[in-house]
């Protein structure tokens, strides 16, 4: 025991105080119990785990083996024997590997380690959900036979991963992308990483498999909203834009004739031309402002969202207004400031078109730490216990607010999903990078 803790082999555990006032505080009591036991002859002998203090300040885990050496004539030990030894480094590798544990339980990710036969050896939560099996019915069963039900690819992936691993280190991981077909029929898109690695001497196969469906839906909408503005834009600028050009020009050309033929021009159809063409610029500075809504020049993102709450009031009948409290040293990139009042629409609407909310109040406020936009309303609120999952408009606020480095949630005024109830929307986004400079 001294040499473990570093002090004079001629003092150690002798010393009247030497144990007890190295012994960890949650364990002292519990060991100096066990002594007592068997100096008192209740135990014969005992086996615990504590941990002492080691002279560098660290804890060291210690397992002890006593017994009574002998005992008097009432039955007390004169003595006790046995042993102490060092588990420090053993702890330290089950807490490492009871960490991991956690961690692979906790990950969104689908994970399976697979050994040389192809046999499944470990599973964790996340696939059992995603191949919608449990545990035992995954473990000690062949991989191919698993992704011959699930995937159509899978021919073609372990072609792919034996070139892959011919032509490559076994440290270099292979990346695919296909779909995934549960036993209840759906679809879900998954993108597979696949990592050769040796455990106990024998190389394994560690399968990581992320979930991109609702990625990969919002990625969809996206670039749908992309196509039809630009086919907006291209409709608004063949049948409004352009046509007043048009007349424009044509008045123009009639204007350019009469002077040619010595026809006097008076101001009057000079006012006209300009007064079509001041209407053009104001059909190009509108268009403009739908494609960047947040201007600078027009307010910002308070602007915008004053704009937002304005229309809304006005379009359903029902009160909507913007509290602003936005320290005036943030400043949000036009493009950035885009996402907040997108967020802010699809959570207006929502509440405007499905809440049926007599009520709705925008917020834009900031601490130390955060920006905080928060949407709030009178409305159903939802009509189960659970957030809802599903919905493309929800996924695709989320993916804003995780485009600004955000977070966003959704928060019940009322434990229970009672009419009237209501929800917030709350969107918080980081404000270190978003002060202005000076």
């Amino acid at each position: 025991m001294s040499v473990t803790l570093r002090s004079p082999p001629a003092g150690g555990r002798r010393q009247p105080r030497f144990w007890s006032d190295r012994a960890h505080p949650d364990d002292r009591e519990r060991v100096l119990a066990a002594e007592r036991e068997i100096v008192e002859g209740r135990l014969e002998s005992f086996h615990t785990q504590y941990r002492v203090r080691h002279a560098d300040g660290s804890w060291r885990w210690m397992v002890d083996r006593f017994r009574a050496s002998g005992r008097d004539e009432q039955g007390r030990a004169t003595g006790l024997l046995g042993f102490a030894i060092d588990v420090t480094e053993d702890m330290r590798a089950q807490q490492a590997l009871q960490a991991q544990g956690v961690v692979l339980e906790t990950m969104r990710e689908a994970v399976l380690l697979v050994d040389r036969q192809d046999v499944v050896k470990l599973a964790n939560t996340a696939f059992e959900s995603l191949a919608c099996r449990s545990r035992d019915q995954l473990l000690g069963r062949p991989l191919t036979a698993l992704l011959r039900e699930c995937v159509a690819e899978q021919p073609q992936i372990v072609a792919a991963a034996q070139q892959h691993w011919r032509e490559h280190p076994p440290q270099v991981p292979l990346r695919r992308e296909f779909d995934w077909r549960r036993p209840d029929g759906e679809l879900r898109r998954v993108q597979a990483t696949f990592t050769r690695l040796e455990v106990d001497g024998e190389p394994h196969v560690l399968c990581v498999y992320a979930d991109l469906t609702d990625q990969r839906a919002v990625e969809r909408r996206i670039l749908d909203v992309v196509q039809r503005t630009q086919r907006r834009i291209g409709a608004d600028l063949q049948d409004g834009l352009g046509q007043e050009l048009a007349g424009i020009a044509m008045l123009l050309r009639s204007l350019q004739a009469a002077s040619a033929e010595g026809r006097v021009v008076s101001a009057a159809q000079f006012d006209e031309a300009i007064g079509l063409v001041n209407h053009s610029i104001e059909s190009a500075r509108t268009m403009a402002r739908g494609l960047v809504p947040v201007d600078p020049e027009h307010g910002g993102l308070h602007g915008a969202l004053q704009r937002l709450v304005e229309a809304a009031a006005r379009q359903s009948g029902v009160r909507v207004a913007l509290k602003w409290q936005l320290a005036p040293e943030l400043e949000f990139p036009p493009e950035e400031a885009t996402h907040l009042l997108r967020i802010a629409q699809e959570a207006v609407s929502n509440a405007l078109r499905h809440a049926e909310a007599r009520s709705v109040q925008v917020t834009m406020c900031n601490d130390d730490a955060f920006a905080t936009l928060s949407i709030s309303d009178d409305g159903r609120g939802f009509p189960d216990a659970q957030e809802p999952q599903r919905g493309l408009g929800l996924k695709t606020i989320r993916f804003r607010a995780s485009v600004l480095r955000g977070d966003l949630q959704i928060l019940r005024h009322a434990l229970t999903a009672s009419p009237g109830s209501g929800i917030t929307v709350l969107c918080r986004v980081p404000v270190h990078s978003r002060r202005r400079a000076g």
